[in-house]
């Protein structure tokens, strides 16, 4: 699988090189790929792909309120839409102290945008044997079911066992163990 941020689609290759499968905006139904990024299939072929959203902020705000975050979308085998998944908190208001822009709503009405961290950081996805989909994001590996529903989460970032400092990949074996490449 190749993400194409830049003309926004997916891709599968096979062995060859030859593309066939394609998931674009030109393809899709119901969403709409904003800056596609780490991408990774299950064993049943379903396909999942960090991305970028506008999540809209529930809890304790009067007026529109959305996050400008990464998410994961999940698309089935063919290439059908499936769901998006938030692995952060992202639907309560949250006490990060993150840049607040002033927007417009599609029916003119006024609201904010909240940018959540740095969005060109590398986000890594792996899927264990179990189908649980593991999210390494911010220092983080979040666990989520194959529902997209949360699990858990841990730190990565340290110096002690088990710690990195800048991953650059993962994955997770047949056993469950999770396994990272990191930068030091």
């Amino acid at each position: 699988y190749v993400s194409d941020s830049t003309y926004k689609r997916i891709q599968k290759l096979d062995m060859t090189g030859r593309v066939v499968l394609e998931i674009s905006n030109s393809t899709l139904d119901g969403v709409t790929l904003l800056k596609p990024g780490s991408v990774v299939a299950d064993a049943a072929g379903s396909i999942y792909v960090v991305d970028r959203d506008f999540v809209r902020i529930e809890d304790g705000v009067d007026f529109p309120a959305f996050y400008y975050a990464l998410v994961v979308r999940k698309f089935a085998s063919n290439g059908e839409y499936v769901a998006t998944f938030n692995y952060m908190p992202l639907t309560e208001k949250q006490p990060w102290n993150e840049p607040v822009a002033r927007a417009i709503t599609p029916n003119g009405a006024t609201s904010a945008i909240v940018q959540v961290g740095d969005l060109g950081r590398t986000v890594l996805l792996a899927v264990a044997p179990s189908g649980d989909l593991y999210v390494s994001d911010m220092d983080t590996i979040y666990v989520l079911d194959p529902d997209g529903e949360y699990v858990s989460h841990f730190p990565t970032t340290g110096g002690a066992a088990g710690q990195t400092y800048d991953a650059t990949a993962m994955t997770v074996a047949p056993d469950g163990s999770i396994y990272l490449a990191d930068t030091m």
